[in-house]
């Protein structure tokens, strides 16, 4: 009998994680008279990432900064608005950099575009100007700080920004819903997403094996905002239930990043081996950050059931009639033979 063996590779991909927020600009009575506004992300694994988003300035001129900050840098970065329009730190780079003039958000320029926000020559294999951007290699823990800097302004002026960052690495996932949710396709370090409730998308809902033993791990949101009402985070906190499959009575429930931390740990015990559905909930209806989760070991893709044992009866009926058949062919290669013969 010969046995066929199929290989799957599968090429993990997080869905894209876009944040973005209005900025209420007023003037700050400073040596520079000037005004900032960011957005940060900061990568949750090694892998390769896409950048792109726009931004605009309601009534005058604005510069748009997009700059990669490695982790050892990022760690101590607490303004990443202070490097705009002067030198950056040793280690860091811009991906993108321009001035958006007066507008809406109707119409925003987006990163990578002339004469506007242009990519960055000499950063990124760019080639003149280019959207989308091109992909670059990030490691754990780096940040893509998105910066809007706006100079003598008037009180009430506003300034918008959004940024989109695309990662390929070892978490994966979009979600589903509790009745059905996403089914995880290769063993995982974690799951990676974006909530928002006020398009009535409060929750993500993810399948999974686990082998047994304690399942635990960290959980954090990846984009801090600055000079907003909600530094970042979910103001109410985030809610992990933990169900086993099929999701019916939760096992367990969690909540972590209560009042917009930025991390935190959970740890629902000890498991046994089974197949589970994990599901992440914003517990603020006014929230729409990214978050992520971290598992303490790697999650599988969810056990199949076994396939159904035949009953004896049936057995039996398949053996009469492969008997049968065989009876009937050795009839005929018999006939075929004396006829040659003859």
């Amino acid at each position: 009998m010969r046995r066929a063996c199929f290989v799957l590779f599968v090429v993990l991909m997080m869905s894209p994680l876009a944040v973005g927020d209005t900025f209420s600009l007023a003037p700050v009575f400073s040596s520079n008279y000037a005004d900032t506004g960011w957005i940060t992300w900061t990568s949750p694994v090694n892998g390769t990432i896409t950048v792109s988003g726009n931004a605009w300035a309601q009534f005058y001129a604005a510069n748009v900064t997009v700059e990669y900050v490695p982790e050892p840098i990022a760690v101590t970065v607490n303004n990443p608005g202070n490097a705009v329009g002067g030198a950056l730190q040793a280690g860091t780079w811009r991906v993108v950099a321009g001035t958006v003039g007066g507008g809406s958000e109707s119409n925003p320029p987006v990163f990578g575009t002339s004469p506007s926000i242009p990519c960055e020559n000499g950063q990124l294999p760019c080639s003149g100007y280019t959207a989308p951007l091109p992909a670059f290699t990030v490691n754990k823990g780096d940040m893509i700080a998105a910066v809007i800097e706006n100079y003598y302004l008037y009180s009430g002026d506003t300034a918008g920004l959004n940024l989109n960052v695309q990662i390929s690495g070892d978490a994966q996932g979009s979600g589903g819903t509790l009745a059905d949710p996403e089914v995880l396709t290769s063993i995982s370090g974690g799951v990676d997403g974006a909530l928002d409730p006020s398009s009535s998308h409060s929750s993500d809902a993810f399948e999974f094996y686990w082998g047994g033993g304690d399942f635990g791990g960290d959980a954090a949101t990846n984009a801090v905002f600055g000079t907003t009402s909600v530094p970042g985070g979910f103001a109410s906190g985030l809610a992990l239930d933990l169900f086993s499959f099929p999701a019916e009575s939760p096992i367990g429930s969690l909540t972590v990043l209560n009042n917009s931390a930025a991390s935190g740990s959970f740890d629902f015990g000890s498991l046994s081996a089974g197949n589970y559905v994990l599901q992440v909930t914003d517990l603020n209806s006014n929230d729409d950050p990214p978050y992520n989760i971290v598992f303490n070991g790697s999650i599988d893709p969810p056990s199949p059931s076994p396939a159904p044992v035949p009953e004896p009866s049936s057995i039996l009926l398949l053996c009469t009639v492969l008997g049968g058949l065989a009876v009937a062919f050795h009839r005929h290669n018999w006939l075929a033979s004396r006829f040659t013969k003859r």
